[in-house]
This record gives structure tokens, C-alpha cells and sequence, in this order.
């Protein structure tokens, strides 16, 4: 079954934007079929390329929800510093709105309603619909400004469930275009809670103790 999803995962990704290499959609799919997870929380979604592969996993458990939150808002996506940074004028270009509604169509078309879906909101605004230790996986990737991603870090780690998988993305992520690593502040504070379990194209894995 574990590679029959991952197959269908990768045969998709091409077609949804986004980053997820078939690596980490593996890794996601792996471990939600493990762990048995039933409640995946996302952190920024953008066109699914991680989401869709955990709720192909979930559709085969055949329980469980991956929720994912994003507020396909420009500003927000421009809040990373620098400003001059080239990924901000490319950013500024997208239209978020219509990248979320692709996304949709897909999760309709796949047949994936009951297994996932997704919410507008921040991550912030977000964090109150979730009870403390209510998530069996997390998977944060939004945006990556050193107070976002410690905010994130701070506000998620309790909503997830001891013995919880964390994935937690791009931890280099400013080497080339900073003295140091936005997401560095994040880890250090998410390795306080969480075993280190591996990496997968510079996204941290770990369970949360």
C-alpha cells in the first residue's frame, strides 16, 4: 500500500505547485501511515505539492484530515525580509487566489474532500481552533522570517501531541542572503521538545517528546 501512494504522489507532483520533492512527500506518507495519524496540520500550503501526498495517505488509512492553513495573502507572503530580496518581487507577482483555487478543484477532482482541506487564515489566527495536543502531525512551512518562524514554533509545538511527528521546513533557509539561518531561533527552540528523527531536503524531522 506505502508504495503505491507514494507512486500516485509523485506521478502528481509535477502538476501542483509547489516544492515537496517526491522525497519528503515519502517521508510525509510514511509516517502518516505509521503513526496511524488522523488530525495533519499544514502551515503554509501554497499549490498542495505536500498536502495533497498526506491526504492520499489518509484516504488510505481511511480516517483522519490534513488541515492546511494559509492566508494566500501577498503581504503576508512579503513579510521575509530583505525587501530587495528577488523572491519578494516574485512573491509580489503571484496570484495567490487563483493558486488556492486550483488547489481546491484538485482536492475535488481527486476526490479527497472528506481527507483534506483548508482554511484563510494565518497561523496565528489559526492556532485557537486547535486544542493542545490534538495533532499527531505537523508540518510547518510558511513564511520564513525569523519572527514568523518562532512564532509559529512557539504557538504549534504545544498543539502537538507527545509522541507527535514534526516537520519543519527549509532550515537553512537565508544562508545564502544572511549572515545566518532565519529558522535557526525555531529549531533551537523545537529541538527543547522534540527528538531529532532526520532530514529530508533541508526539512527537519522529529517527534515531539
Amino acid at each position: 500500500m506505502k508504495d503505491r501512494i507514494i507512486a500516485e504522489a509523485v506521478k502528481l507532483l509535477p502538476g501542483l505547485p509547489g516544492w515537496c520533492s517526491p522525497k519528503k512527500a515519502g517521508k510525509l506518507i510514511r509516517f502518516i501511515l505509521s503513526e496511524q495519524a488522523r488530525c495533519c496540520v499544514e502551515l503554509g500550503v501554497f499549490g498542495g505539492s505536500s498536502l495533497i501526498p498526506q491526504a492520499l495517505a489518509l484516504r488510505a488509512l481511511g480516517a483522519g484530515r490534513i488541515i492546511g492553513i494559509d492566508p494566500y495573502s501577498t503581504v503576508e507572503a512579503l513579510k521575509t525580509p530583505p525587501k530587495e530580496d528577488p523572491n519578494s518581487r516574485w512573491w509580489a507577482q503571484l496570484d495567490l487566489d487563483k493558486i488556492k483555487r486550483e488547489l481546491l478543484a484538485k482536492i475535488e477532482t481527486l476526490g479527497l474532500n472528506e481527507f483534506a482541506s483548508v482554511q484563510q487564515q494565518t497561523s496565528d489566527a489559526a492556532a485557537s481552533d486547535f486544542a493542545d495536543g490534538s495533532v499527531d502531525l505537523l508540518h510547518i512551512d510558511g513564511n520564513h522570517s525569523e519572527e514568523q518562524a518562532l512564532r509559529d514554533a512557539e504557538t504549534w509545538i504545544p498543539k502537538l501531541r507527545p509522541g507527535g511527528i514534526l516537520f519543519f521546513d527549509d532550515i537553512s533557509w537565508g544562508f545564502d542572503r544572511f549572515e545566518r539561518s532565519t529558522t535557526g531561533p525555531a529549531i533551537d527552540l523545537i529541538m527543547q521538545h522534540c527528538s531529532w528523527l532526520g532530514e529530508v531536503n533541508q526539512c527537519l524531522v522529529c517527534r515531539k517528546r
